[in-house]
């Protein structure tokens, strides 16, 4: 760039949101970049909880589900896509590289 400093302003855009990711996927398209989708997988919910009081105030109450719940043959987890990212593939190594970084980060940390 001629020598010349580079500022990057950041903003956030409208549409931003914010979701766990458990699982990627994708493909390399045919223009040569990569296509990843982010996914969340959700479990489904029983129908009601009853919390029963303890009578002993050291005693945490106690949760017991919905009986139909605890029945069910099959879980069915709804693995929702929330985003479709497309990446150069020229920004991959570095992409590699920062992650690296992180998980070297995250293995220092003080045990949880």
């Amino acid at each position: 760039m001629n020598g010349k400093p580079v500022i990057y302003n950041y903003e956030v855009s409208p549409r931003y949101t914010e979701f766990r990711v458990d699982s990627v996927w994708g493909v390399v398209s045919s223009a040569g970049e990569l296509e990843v989708y982010l996914c969340e997988d959700v479990f489904p919910l029983p129908n009601s909880i009853k919390v029963i009081p303890s009578t002993d105030p050291n005693t945490p109450p106690r949760q017991e589900q919905d009986p139909d719940y605890n029945q069910l043959s099959e879980i069915n987890i709804r693995r929702v896509c929330h985003a479709r990212v497309i990446i150069p593939i020229k920004v991959l190594p570095s992409i590699i590289e920062w992650l690296q970084s992180k998980v070297e980060e995250y293995k220092k940390m003080e045990p949880r």
